[in-house]
């Protein structure tokens, strides 16, 4: 319940702040460029969505969760995650993946999924692991799940997404 409401009260004030800068700004593009406001809301809007895409995992979910660098003697204990570190390096560098750090992050205190991801613009690249899914699977599966995660990003699935969303 605790994290619950702490959660709560940390979303409000992210939502507060995110508001109380796009609405005014929103607001002036509208005033100032009279009828031909939509083009410059969308160029002002597509904007805020990549500066999102940076801010989301390096400011807003820091908020949440502890993000900690893969430490094999720390995250990797049992055997059957022994060699992780060096299976995933391995998996990005044969897919040529730009993978500047591995982080594990602390999934387990608001759920019991298990997930990853990648994020990061160009050759600044991110593996994002929970520690539940060090907990619940093998090396080999995770890097099966890494795969997936790498051929979103191998098959430009982000981009497209975005461009999507643009049209």
């Amino acid at each position: 319940l605790n994290t619950f409401i702490t959660d709560a009260i940390k979303t409000f004030f992210i939502t507060a702040v995110i508001v109380s800068i796009l609405i005014p700004i929103m607001m002036w593009i509208i005033d100032y460029f009279g009828d031909n406001f939509v083009y410059y809301l969308w160029i002002f809007i597509s904007l805020f969505l990549l500066l999102l895409m940076w801010l989301a995992p390096n400011v807003i979910m820091p908020c949440f969760y502890k993000f900690d660098t893969l430490d094999e003697e720390k995250h990797c204990k049992d055997d059957k995650t022994k060699g992780l570190k060096g299976a995933l390096d391995g998996l990005a560098e044969g897919l040529k993946f730009p993978l500047r750090k591995i982080f594990v992050m602390d999934g387990s205190k608001r759920s019991s999924h298990s997930n990853a991801f990648q994020y990061g613009f160009c050759s600044n690249k991110r593996i994002v692991l929970f520690d539940t899914l060090l907990n619940q699977m093998t090396k080999e599966e995770i890097v099966s799940v890494m795969c997936h995660e790498l051929g979103h990003w191998k098959y430009s699935h982000t981009l497209k997404g975005l461009l999507i969303t643009e049209v």
